[in-house]
């Protein structure tokens, strides 16, 4: 019996058990999309626990545990629980900042995105390093939906937890080629799928793209076109006599910029995949048993089988994998599994391909090859089979049986039965060996020399009756010994226990790759000396660091290390992450009453203290006038010497900030662009303009003077878009053009509270682009009187 458990939102504790819910549903798929439906009858043990956001924890197959949230629960009495894959909270913490990793690997990424989740990075396959941006705000979610669909990744996420002293211990993201395994079976459709439900996609298919590249810094956008004519022919649509593409639109996932060559190449790749439609198979539990051929083990999701579809002619060879599975938790027999991803084969392909393969088996492949490639049928009999090769032959002539397969004219066993053939001793040379075992333990040998282990390579382990035992290198050089006076000479000591001695004496170096100790040292000076200072440089000490995580089973996490050496004649304290980068510490900590610095203190960035007592900040250069100064009611001054407060006042070209700037009034004389050819002034997405006025009004409007006003026209920046019907002219013959003075200048036109057409009114002003488009319309109807004049003229 499968039993849920239910957990406590905050503490993961386990708060219940139900084994009494039924019709219970378990949903999975490739898509990352998973859900748990059950109902849990009247007067349940755990009612009172399924609360909105508790945890519900169940086993599945593959051994692992799956974490849903409960979202919703519905009815009075029986209880109808609808829970979703944990992994979906990752949609609701902070937002990412946008960034870029550069030379991130897998790991790094995941590291990354996961930090301070609660997730933490699973089974990852390598891919290299690439440059991940981020260019806009993401949840953590889609990050990892980003980085997975990278070309240079092209990973599947899996998310899986484990389970400890009842409550949830860890919380997994993997990032891995595919999930599932090859199953080694080949079924034919209209054989083995005959009450499988069959179900053809059509909705994505698409037979040509446009391949839009990443934005540019100039503003631009590379563009292809791929086309497949063949696919043309196939799905579209004929208009007036023609067929005509079906079209569709491809930006690649990853937004650094990209050659043209490059995004042809990725649009090509991803027009394979949406030129044809989708069939999938949904297949019941109980089918996909017989069609594995495999009882006891568990299908998973992501496994692969191969499928010969002997409903098209020339048969098509498929290559699956089972994309969703459906059902209850309790019985596999009862679920539905989906296959789909079908990779087509030609019958030409899988002719070569078998080719080779029997090429491979003329030049011997080795049994473990074979075993890999098929499962042949088993003859168990005491003689060989006759005319048949293709077998596999238990020879039971001999006990125990033996395995055996027909290769070049024998018949080979398949397992090693005799010591020798794997290296051991058999029982002869056992009853030797336990012989002399036996005499020794009756009594000392006394003989000049025995060797008790000799290695491949002549290195020994040898009695010596004068200098006991001794231990000879390859070269016959005594490396260690322990003599007759019960001391001990080694070069070299490995000890994982403990050392114990009333007293000891060290004298020479002792060095070491790693160790622990623990105790305490105690002397009235411990001196550090390096005897190659000339050579090294410096005299150095490393400290672990980690840092805090809400996590009861692991409190703390590895962030890296402290490295601290005397290196350029002075003290420097820095940290190492686990990447090997050099990175800011979080923070510097002396606990002391009185801290006293004999020099110039420099802060390359910051400078943080529990508590800096000061009252002013002085100039060096005038000691007299301070920079800056405390009023002690909460505000601070930061004063210039004279008039002005300069940012970069002397050999300074620039003064960067990386950080919003934020100011009631900017005095500048030009805002130019910085890493970008473009200059954006930004308003709230909730709404508002950019609006030039004068420094002593905002209602005081200035004129803007420029080449060119261009206004953004793409039909990509507008909705619900069809032709005007009405008439320009009538609009404007019913408008009022007035002649009246502002800031001092004569001008003529409109009014917004007077006779001016709604149609152009934004707010207290008028839309110049669309009086523009009017009057084109405008025009365009004159035109169309005048002709219609000049036909009556017989002009």
């Amino acid at each position: 019996m499968t039993v849920i458990h239910i957990l406590d939102h905050n503490t993961d504790k386990i708060l219940g058990d139900s084994t009494t819910y039924y019709d219970e549903n378990h949903v999975e798929n490739l898509k990352r999309e998973e859900t748990l439906y059950f109902i849990e009858p009247p007067n349940s043990k755990i009612t009172s626990f399924l609360n909105k956001k508790n945890r519900v924890v169940v086993p599945v197959d593959n051994g692992f545990y799956r974490e849903f949230i409960i979202e919703e629960v519905t009815g009075a009495e029986e209880k109808e629980v609808y829970c979703s894959a944990s992994h979906i909270e990752l949609k609701n913490f902070r937002p990412i900042s946008p960034t870029v990793l550069n030379g991130a690997t897998v790991n790094t990424s995941l590291d990354y995105i996961l930090k301070d989740t609660g997730w933490k990075r699973g089974i990852t396959d390598y891919r290299g390093t690439c440059n991940v941006v981020f260019d806009e705000y993401i949840t953590p979610y889609d990050a990892l939906l980003h980085i997975s669909n990278l070309d240079i990744y092209d990973l599947e996420l899996q998310f899986r937890i484990e389970v400890a002293n009842g409550r949830v211990s860890s919380r997994y993201v993997d990032m891995v080629n595919k999930r599932g395994k090859w199953r080694g079976r080949e079924i034919e459709s209209k054989r083995d799928l005959i009450s499988a439900k069959r179900t053809e996609i059509t909705r994505d298919v698409v037979t040509a793209l446009y391949g839009i590249g990443p934005e540019k810094e100039d503003g631009t956008r590379e563009v292809v076109i791929v086309e497949d004519d063949e696919a043309r022919q196939v799905w579209g649509r004929k208009v007036n006599g023609v067929i005509h593409h079906i079209w569709g639109i491809y930006i690649p996932p990853n937004s650094q910029e990209i050659t043209k060559e490059r995004l042809k190449e990725l649009a090509e790749k991803e027009l394979e995949k949406r030129i044809n439609s989708v069939i999938q198979y949904e297949v019941q539990g109980i089918d996909i048993e017989q069609i594995f051929d495999i009882a006891e083990e568990k299908v998973e999701l992501g496994d692969y089988i191969r499928i010969k579809a002997t409903e098209y002619n020339p048969p098509l060879f498929l290559e699956s994998r089972i994309i969703s599975i459906e059902g209850p938790i309790r019985n596999r027999s009862q679920k539905k599994y989906t296959l789909g991803e079908f990779i087509e084969y030609t019958e030409r392909e899988v002719k070569y391909n078998w080719e080779n393969l029997k090429n491979k088996i003329s030049e011997k492949v080795s049994l473990m090859q074979l075993k890999n490639f098929s499962e042949p049928k088993k003859i168990i009999s005491d003689k060989p089979p006759v005319n048949a090769h293709d077998v596999v032959w238990v020879d039971t002539s001999q006990n125990p049986y033996v395995p055996k397969v027909y290769n070049l004219g024998m018949w080979e066993k398949m397992t090693p039965t005799v010591a020798k053939e794997i290296g051991a001793y058999n029982k002869t040379q056992v009853d030797d060996i336990t012989s002399d075992a036996d005499r020794l333990t009756k009594g000392i040998i006394d003989v000049s020399a025995v060797t008790l282990r000799t290695s491949s390579d002549g290195a020994r382990v040898e009695w010596d009756g004068s200098k006991g035992l001794v231990q000879y290198n390859s070269n016959n050089i005594a490396t260690s010994w322990l003599d007759l006076e019960g001391n001990a000479h080694f070069e070299n000591g490995y000890f994982n226990g403990e050392i114990h001695a009333e007293s000891g004496t060290f004298k020479g170096i002792l060095s070491g790759a790693t160790g622990t100790f623990s105790g305490k040292v105690e002397t009235s000076q411990l001196i550090v000396d390096n005897p190659n200072i000339e050579q090294d440089g410096m005299v150095g000490l490393r400290l672990q660091t980690a840092a805090w995580q809400a996590n009861e089973q692991q409190p703390f996490r590895k962030t890296g290390h402290l490295e601290f050496n005397t290196l350029n004649d002075a003290l420097e304290i820095y940290k190492i992450n686990l990447s090997g980068d050099e990175v800011p510490l979080d923070g510097f900590r002396i606990n002391v009453k009185r801290s006293e610095f004999i020099g110039d203190v420099i802060a390359s960035e910051s400078l943080y203290a529990n508590r800096l007592f000061t009252k002013t900040i002085y100039s060096s250069w005038d000691q007299s006038k301070f920079i800056l100064n405390d009023y002690q009611n909460g505000s601070i001054s930061i004063n210039a010497l004279g008039n002005n407060l300069y940012l970069g006042y002397v050999n300074t070209s620039e003064v960067v900030s990386n950080r919003p700037f934020r100011t009631v009034d900017l005095y500048v004389n030009s805002i130019r662009a910085n890493t970008s050819s473009n200059v954006y002034l930004r308003v709230p997405d909730s709404g508002g303009e950019v609006v030039v006025s004068s420094s002593t009004s905002t209602a005081d409007y200035k004129p803007i003077r420029a080449s060119d006003f261009i206004n953004s026209s793409s039909e990509m920046f507008k909705t619900k878009i069809h032709k005007y019907k009405g008439s320009a002219l009538e609009l404007f013959n019913q408008a009022v053009i007035y002649q009246y003075l502002k800031n001092g200048e004569t001008e003529y036109g409109f009014i917004t509270e007077r006779e001016t057409p709604k149609e152009v009114i934004r707010g207290n002003g008028v839309s110049s682009y669309s009086i523009q488009g009017l009057i084109v319309k405008a025009i365009q109807e004159l035109f169309e009187q005048m002709n219609q004049m000049k036909g009556r003229l017989g002009m």
